[in-house]
This record gives C-alpha cells, structure tokens and sequence, in this order.
C-alpha cells in the first residue's frame, strides 16, 4: 500500500511505502534518496566505495607484470652463480685455462647485471602497486570522510526518523487535514 503524502496544493508528492510493521515503530530505512540530485550524490559515494573495496584486488594485477622481474632475477643469479663458478675452475683447464677465466668472469658479470635489472623491474612494479593502491584508498576515503558521510548519516536518521513518524495514525489522520487550504484559512 502506498499513501501520498503530499499537502493539498504543495506540488509534487513524495509517496511513501505503508507496510503492516507501522504501528511497531520498526519503519524500513530507504538506501538511497527519492530526489534525483541527492540518489546521484548518494550512488558516486556508494561507488567511490566500491572503488576502495577493489583496490587490493587492483594491486595484485598491477603486480602481475613484475613475475618477469622475478624470473629474470633468478635466471640472473644462476647464470652468474655458474658462470662465476666456472671462472674459477678455469684455470685447472691445460694449456687455455687462464684466458678462459677473464671472459667467464665477466659473463658472470652480465648474469649479476641482469640479475640486478630484474630486481629494480620487480621493486618498480611493487612502488607502482602500492602508491596506486594508497591512492585509490586514501583519496576516495578522504573525499567521503570531508564530503560526504556525514551528512549522509544524518540524511539516514532524518528518513528513517520521518517515515518513522508518517507510519503513526496520526501522521495517516492529521497530515492531510492539518494542511489543506481550508484548515489554513480559519
């Protein structure tokens, strides 16, 4: 069932929903405004939420392209592990031991440089990750916290306060009668 409640020569009304749990006090509470200006306000905050609540799952795909870093790290190492390792052995090889030893030394080298790049990729991507997870954190939260909850709290109580009292049978009797034209003009 649904009552108008708007006074006689007022304009537009704003309908409100009758359910059976009136008398009790127990009024559901609307989630957003009846106002299109206000559901808009309402719906961005509810957004920028939803927008805070996806930021871990954001980082974790920014984080994704930082497997080539790991990968490159690791073949970096070993190669310069073995490398190195056969730099050293060198020497016990007859005859061309010893000039082997410099240019395998120096791939080990390259092992550790690719190694040391692989690294760097995976902290980039790990700064990247984690300043754009703040920043879809802390900025949204802000704008709510400053902007918006507040009075969004308070719009909440207020409705739920007034389709509290519109659910009395006094509200139901008098509201109509109270603010027609002819009950002004006495």
């Amino acid at each position: 069932m649904v009552q108008d409640v708007t006074p006689p020569g007022a304009g537009v009304g704003v309908c409100l929903p009758i359910d059976a749990s009136a008398g009790t006090g127990a009024a559901p509470t609307r989630l957003y405004a009846q106002t299109p200006a206000r559901r808009t306000r309402q719906l961005v905050a509810d957004l920028i939420a939803a927008t805070v609540t996806a930021a871990p799952t954001v980082r974790q795909a920014i984080l994704t392209p930082a497997e080539p870093g790991r990968k490159a790290q690791s073949a970096g190492d070993s190669l310069a592990s073995s490398l190195d390792r056969a730099g050293d052995a060198a020497p016990k090889v007859p005859l061309v031991g010893n000039s082997l030893k410099a240019p395998l030394k120096s791939a080990a080298d390259s092992g550790t440089a690719l190694s040391d790049a692989g690294q760097s990729l995976q902290d980039t991507v790990g700064h990247v990750a984690t300043l754009t997870t703040l920043a879809l954190i802390l900025l949204p939260t802000a704008l709510i916290v400053v902007v918006w909850l507040v009075p969004r709290l308070l719009w909440m109580r207020r409705t739920a306060t007034t389709r509290r009292l519109l659910s009395t049978p006094a509200a139901r009797t008098c509201w109509p009668c109270a603010h027609s034209p002819a009950h002004s003009a006495r």
